[in-house]
């Protein structure tokens, strides 16, 4: 079975503040068990020895850095909190934290709503790591939030250079184009991940909104019929539909 442990790491424990009688040869014991089970995707087996270890040295970065992310594979989303604000108190400078963890602070936060402190981070990623498609994403999805359109129209743009039928990407970004009124911009997005995924309800509902707005009521009545099939959106797609009744007499 292939094993290995970072050297980096290591050298990091060494430098921690490392308490209890079993330390520091429980302290190495406990590491590399933990990230010998990690490598393994054996998740609980992981948090039990790394913990372990986090008790010997709790000013540790690394070992947090660990937990953090082994508890959030585990859905435990608390516990990884509190792994990450461990770390960011830390003697640990931020300017050393890696580019993955600098991802995962920005999803937490992003989890939390907290999306000034979302796009620190994921800005943070991305200095160290800029064709992060993931931090792209988590940014432009921030941005948007932020109602900074422009911004995550720019940074998914970005990734749909490389990755143009990247579903979450291209539905987000046509939102933004949707809700900066850029209609054309929007449809054709729409479109697009209407093709890759057609029986995407929420694709189909606003392609047909798109063209609602551009005035080509003929062209979206099948997109409302289709989505009122699906039992998605139904609400919104019967008042589409009669707005367009009204517009154009269509029998809805």
């Amino acid at each position: 079975m292939k094993r290995f442990l970072c050297v980096a790491g290591l050298a990091a424990l060494c430098s921690a503040t490392v308490t209890g009688a079993e330390a520091p040869h429980g302290l190495y014991y406990h590491y590399i068990l933990g990230m010998l089970y990690s490598d393994d995707g054996l998740t609980q087996e992981a948090l039990k020895e790394l913990d372990a270890a986090a008790q010997l040295a709790p000013d540790s970065a690394v070992l947090q850095e660990k937990l953090a992310v082994e508890y959030g594979h585990a859905g435990l989303y608390e516990n990884s909190a509190e792994s990450m604000r461990k770390t960011l108190e830390s003697a640990a400078p931020e300017a050393e934290m890696s580019a993955d963890f600098c991802l995962k602070l920005g999803d937490y936060y992003t989890k939390r709503k907290d999306m000034d402190l979302a796009e620190k981070y994921y800005r943070k990623c991305l200095d160290s790591d800029p064709e992060n498609e993931e931090a792209l994403e988590g940014l432009g999805y921030v941005l948007m939030t932020k109602g900074n359109n422009p911004d995550a129209i720019r940074t998914f743009e970005k990734i749909l250079g490389k990755d143009r039928d990247n579903p979450h990407v291209l539905f987000n970004a046509g939102f933004a184009y949707f809700d900066e009124k850029r209609f054309d911009k929007a449809l054709e997005t729409f479109v697009r991940l209407a093709e890759i995924q057609p029986d995407d309800a929420d694709a189909l509902f606003y392609k047909g909104a798109c063209l609602y707005k551009l005035n080509r009521f003929e062209e979206a009545i099948p997109d409302f019929e289709k989505v009122i099939e699906m039992s998605r959106n139904k609400i919104s797609a019967y008042l589409y539909l009669a707005l367009i009744h009204r517009q154009t007499g269509y029998p809805g």
